[in-house]
């Protein structure tokens, strides 16, 4: 039936009907083919068409279309998620759902009101976040945006590796302000992760306790009061407060060591461009191998291989703009790193919870053994706290910038014998 026509049963009538049902159907399949050749060449420029993901909308631009630029505060939301999962803060994917949880400018953004566990994911595996765009259906390779990015290239690429990744302990839902140690102290006599609860006497009066849950082990179901374990845990961080002299001279060592950076950031970067043009050249000598092969399947390997390649030469280029980094003072970024490394246990009691967490992750490199009749035993620290602790206790000063005599006479006086620091800590 047609609303402009009337269709007869007669021969001519039915093959006016099948040319003019012919004609439609050309013209829906052009226009389909018209609008999938636009959209596919926008891509290819770098714009992206799809539905704006969450952290970004879509803004018109002054000579046409629209791009996606950054939506506040649900950007900012989105990169920190980002990040801290790329970074280690959140270990697993339900982390990242609590942080997201936790913010209501997020929540109240969603439809549903709630952050769905496909929603995490989808964040966490979205190329667009790092300014860069694909799509291996319409054979649109990968692709430099015209947009802001939240986060760079090779933290996107960290982030697929750890997505990989398996045997990451989840977030307990049960750690809260009441045991912030739970999940970080284990045995010491099964290596076992300690466990915590309130305890109820005969009274009705409620008591904290740590305790190992291990059966078998010598120190199965003995308790451990809660404020004994946490006095002993920062009475620990007390004691890695280094002396004011030690943190001027970690300074001074940070400082050189920044300068030394800044130096060789530019000859990093060229590396980095260098290994980039050679890796352009090897694809187009694969493209130039495309052309003259007719075998599909080898086809294919030179098609795959250069998507390889244009990955490894985004990434160098994309080091390559970083490399040339620091671009701030050393006073601006290291201000608040100084603070930490002053004394992290102000930090700690001022401090909520999932900062807590991130501090017992800076501070210490495993998780603290901890013994029912001598306390935390012996932590091993992550390097900063190592530095510190090694210029304390090994007494050592600055060197006189005009050497030992009895070196600077071996040489005739020709050449001083100049040394520093850095002989005591080779490599730093």
């Amino acid at each position: 039936m047609s609303p402009s026509m009337e269709f007869g049963e007669d021969s001519d009538s039915v093959l006016v009907e099948n040319l003019l049902a012919s004609v439609s159907d050309h013209q829906r399949r052009k226009n389909r083919e018209q609008c999938h050749n636009r959209t596919r060449a926008r891509l290819m420029n770098g714009y992206w068409v799809f539905s704006a993901p969450v952290g970004y909308r879509y803004e018109k631009q002054k000579q046409g279309g629209r791009i996606l630029v950054r939506d506040e505060p649900m950007a900012q939301v989105v990169q920190e998620a980002l990040e801290g999962f790329a970074d280690g803060r959140f270990q697993t994917q339900a982390e990242v759902r609590r942080f997201l949880m936790s913010r209501p400018d997020y929540v109240l953004a969603m439809p549903s009101k709630t952050v769905r566990n496909q929603a995490v994911n989808d964040i966490l595996t979205r190329l667009v976040y790092s300014g860069y765009l694909e799509h291996k259906k319409w054979d649109v390779p990968l692709t430099k945006g015209n947009h802001s990015a939240l986060i760079s290239y090779e933290t996107h690429l960290k982030i697929q590796r750890r997505l990989q990744e398996t045997g990451h302990a989840p977030d307990r839902k049960d750690i809260d302000r009441d045991f912030p140690l739970r999940g970080f102290l284990v045995c010491d006599r099964c290596g076992i992760a300690l466990t915590a609860c309130w305890s109820t006497s005969h009274t009705g009066v409620k008591y904290p306790y740590y305790h190992c849950r291990k059966k078998g082990c010598q120190f199965y179901g003995k308790s451990t009061r809660r404020d004994r374990v946490h006095e002993q845990f920062e009475a620990l961080l007390r004691s890695m407060e280094p002396a004011e002299g030690t943190l001027k001279l970690a300074d001074r060592m940070f400082s050189d060591a920044w300068n030394k950076r800044r130096a060789e950031g530019e000859k990093a970067s060229k590396q980095m461009l260098r290994r980039a043009e050679s890796t352009d050249r090897e694809i187009e000598k694969y493209l130039v191998r495309i052309v003259r092969s007719d075998n599909d399947s080898v086809i294919d390997k030179y098609e795959q291989k250069i998507s390889s390649l244009q990955s490894e030469s985004t990434l160098f280029r994309e080091q390559a703009s970083k490399t040339s980094y620091p671009h701030k003072n050393f006073d601006e970024v290291f201000e608040l790193c100084m603070q930490f490394l002053a004394s992290p246990y102000n930090i700690w009691t001022k401090a909520d919870l999932p900062l807590q967490r991130t501090v017992l992750r800076l501070v210490f490199a495993k998780p603290l053994a901890f013994c029912k009749n001598q306390g935390i035993r012996t932590p091993e620290t992550t390097f900063p706290f190592k530095v510190l602790r090694f210029l304390e206790t090994s007494k050592c000063k600055m060197v006189h910038l005009r050497g030992f005599e009895p070196l600077a006479s071996a040489f005739g006086g020709q050449r001083s014998i100049q040394l520093s620091y850095r002989c005591i800590l080779p490599g730093l």
